[in-house]
């Protein structure tokens, strides 16, 4: 999986692509644990470039959630496909974690 990090505004977005291995997931939290030490406001994933997700992501996004409410700092996914969104909402609740296309986001915080 590619990992990359931008900063615009109070916002820390981690963009993400290609297929998680279980490998990953220590690049993914040390991606996470950056993008918190920069003390944003709200940290962002970008899903647009991830076509499917698998249990091993589904666990890293739950521990990233985790670590952005110990931190106190608003989390959000963003830019899913239909499949991933599908899986997303099974896991996160709506009212809990922002499920928004890459145009919501845009509009609200770009």
């Amino acid at each position: 999986m590619e990992i990359s990090q931008s900063t615009i505004r109070n916002i820390s977005i981690i963009h993400l692509s290609g297929l998680f291995e279980y490998h990953d997931e220590s690049k993914l939290m040390t991606a996470m644990r950056r993008s918190v030490g920069e003390g944003p406001d709200i940290v962002a994933i970008d899903l647009a470039g991830v076509d499917n997700l698998n249990s091993a992501c589904m666990a890293a996004l739950l521990n990233m959630l985790k670590i952005a409410d110990e931190a106190r700092q608003q989390f959000m996914l963003y830019g899913m496909n239909t499949r991933v969104h599908t899986l997303i909402e099974k896991v996160f609740s709506r009212d809990y974690v922002p499920l928004l296309s890459t145009e919501e986001f845009n509009e609200r915080y770009l």
